[in-house]
């Protein structure tokens, strides 16, 4: 017998070895259960049966699923929002994964060409944008 920890997931048979109802010695029989889930859920599988002999042999495996949820979220600031032709702004843009699961390849562009994007200040040497880790870019344009 098998059983499932989650009553919404119902078994389905994939394979059941030679189809005589009997696990024998090396046969693998295998069911998939399908279900949708919005919060992280540990799974636990149960099997048993019985052997020549009436003695009951049971095993259980378990399985977690992590929802993960990205998200990114920038923010930019100016130190000077009037100027004067000549002057100098600064620009800074603070980008920060505010989800649950590691960014990787994060790029940060600029709609103003003569802003030169510095390298990332806070990155902590992976090149990774981990879960509440923020990164902060800096440019001078003079106007």
């Amino acid at each position: 017998m098998v059983e499932e920890s989650i009553p919404e997931c119902t078994l389905t048979p994939i394979s059941l070895g030679d189809g005589d109802a009997i696990l024998g010695p090396g046969e693998r029989w295998t069911y998939s259960c399908s279900l949708t889930v919005s919060a992280d859920v540990a799974n636990t599988a149960n099997a048993s049966g019985v052997d020549l002999k009436g003695k009951t042999w049971t095993d259980t495996a378990t399985e977690t699923v992590q929802v993960v949820r990205p998200h990114i979220r920038i923010r930019k600031s100016v130190d000077k929002p009037y100027i004067y032709p000549g002057e100098t702004a600064n620009f800074t843009m603070i980008v920060k994964n505010i989800g649950n699961d590691p960014l990787r390849n994060v790029v940060v562009t600029d709609s103003m060409p003569q802003c030169k994007l510095s390298a990332p200040v806070g990155d902590n040497g992976d090149g990774i944008l981990s879960p509440d880790e923020e990164w902060t870019y800096s440019c001078a344009v003079v106007f």
